[in-house]
């Protein structure tokens, strides 16, 4: 009996290369978008010390020429911050592109491995019919065999 022999495995192998490949890139842009946004944490929360820092020293002392060092330094707090969060936002753009990119191929990959299946289960009922077909002559055979033997 003829192996099974897909016609599209080349294919195939490709597409599933291809879905490894997207899906570290995944994991890489996942990576890369998770330290942004601790990058981004750390320096609300240092935001947030400062603030705090500010507000005591306004309570307490009330020194002019500091409290114009502190607001200076925040400011570039600030501007910092938001350029984290300007590439956080290109991080996370670009990880819903590999997302798309990554399920458009998984999906070829599904469809081509279905049809792979239906492929191979045409190919067990051919062989299947093939020896049914097989047998059935063998047994005509011995019948007609036995049958001119006597």
């Amino acid at each position: 009996m003829k192996k099974f022999k897909f016609r599209l495995e080349g294919l195939l192998k490709i597409k599933r290369a291809l879905e490894r490949e997207t899906q570290y890139e995944l994991m890489e842009a996942q990576h890369l978008v998770d330290r942004q946004e601790k990058l981004v944490k750390d320096a609300n929360q240092k935001i947030e010390d400062w603030s705090a820092y500010y507000d005591h020293i306004l309570k307490t002392s009330g020194n002019a020429e500091y409290l114009g060092i502190i607001d200076k330094h925040m400011q570039k707090l600030y501007r910092y911050r938001e350029q984290l969060n300007i590439s956080l936002d290109v991080l996370k753009r670009k990880k819903e592109d590999i997302v798309m990119q990554y399920n458009e191929i998984k999906k070829e990959v599904k469809t081509l491995e279905h049809l792979e299946e239906k492929k191979r289960l045409e190919h067990q009922e051919e062989m299947m019919k093939l020896e049914a077909n097989l047998n059935d002559e063998m047994a005509m055979m011995r019948y007609a065999r036995e049958r001119s033997a006597v």
